[in-house]
């Protein structure tokens, strides 16, 4: 029992100092996504194109991919977001892709340039 106590304990410091699991990233992405990104790249909507998997892997890597979204995105108000959610906002897209298996890592600058976009022919 005290194990269980001592566990949430840390993870509720964690995550209060900034950490995030998977699963916190991937919602918050998705979140994001539906705000700043969806009018324009859902099908039928706005001027993008619509992020397929075939549209996202020629940035090659996870990191390559926010580093576009953040310098470019969204159109006419680049860089507005925070780092934090420009990388949910990709790890949304790399899971929605199927780049990255759901829930297996927080992407960040120390793991992005490991989750490779690549469709398969």
């Amino acid at each position: 029992m005290a194990w269980y106590l001592l566990w949430g304990a840390i993870l509720v410091v964690a995550i209060g100092c900034g950490g995030t699991t998977p699963e916190i990233q991937l919602s918050d992405g998705e979140k994001d996504y539906v705000t700043f990104c969806a009018a324009c790249h859902e099908p039928g909507q706005g001027i993008g194109p619509v992020l397929t998997a075939e549209v996202l892997d020629d940035r090659v890597t996870a990191a390559r991919l926010f580093a576009y979204n953040r310098d470019k995105m969204p159109y006419s108000a680049e860089r507005t977001l925070a780092d934090e959610q420009y990388w949910a906002i990709t790890a949304y897209l790399v899971t929605r892709s199927g780049f990255m298996p759901v829930d297996s890592i927080v992407l960040g600058p120390h793991t992005a340039d490991g989750v490779v976009l690549r469709v398969d022919d």
